[in-house]
């Protein structure tokens, strides 16, 4: 890789890096309620998946890592670490349906773009609700949560929104990825 090639990756880095951080609600005050416990929809975590799409996955991880980490200096505390692990579990099943869908593709016969995001927004849904599930399970009775309630009521409604926050992030992620490398 040339030099020129070096700098432009890192200047990119640093470019979704701080629109993560920049998009985070608490620094643009930009975020949708939900009417899930009104956790709110959050639109940071777009830079991020563009960012995977457009300059690689290696680089991908490391702006979800900036990203996370400024969320945690913003909310040092339960909610910020949730927000990492959700983060981090979204783009972890992004990456392998991505692995899955490019699999079988040949320069010849490409995947297709419907394809590759339903395949990638379905594993990031599957990951992200799947994974806070079993995270709030653990980490919500540290705040207070009777065990009884935490089961049948609080975790299945925060899974629902664990669900529905790819369904957005993802498609809207990928169209713009696909701009910027046209």
């Amino acid at each position: 890789m040339t030099r020129e090639m070096n700098t432009k990756r890192i200047a990119l880095v640093a470019v979704f890096a701080a629109l993560a951080i920049v998009l985070n609600p608490d620094v643009s005050r930009i975020s949708i309620p939900s009417p899930f416990f009104g956790l709110p929809y959050q639109v940071w975590e777009i830079p991020i998946f563009v960012a995977f799409l457009v300059v690689g996955p290696v680089p991908g991880l490391f702006i979800a890592l900036i990203g996370s980490l400024a969320l945690l200096a913003l909310h040092p505390n339960i909610l910020g670490f949730g927000g990492i692990v959700a983060c981090l579990a979204m783009l972890g099943g992004f990456y392998l349906a991505s692995k899955l869908v490019i699999r079988n593709t040949t320069p010849e016969k490409p995947h297709s773009t419907k394809r590759a995001l339903i395949a990638t927004t379905t594993g990031g849904v599957i990951f992200r609700a799947g994974i806070m599930a079993i995270q709030n399970y653990y980490m919500l009775p540290l705040m207070g949560y009777p065990q009884s309630v935490l089961v049948s009521v609080v975790i299945p409604i925060v899974a629902l929104f664990n669900a529905t926050e790819p369904l957005y992030v993802i498609p809207i992620s990928y169209f713009l990825g696909k701009a910027i490398n046209s």
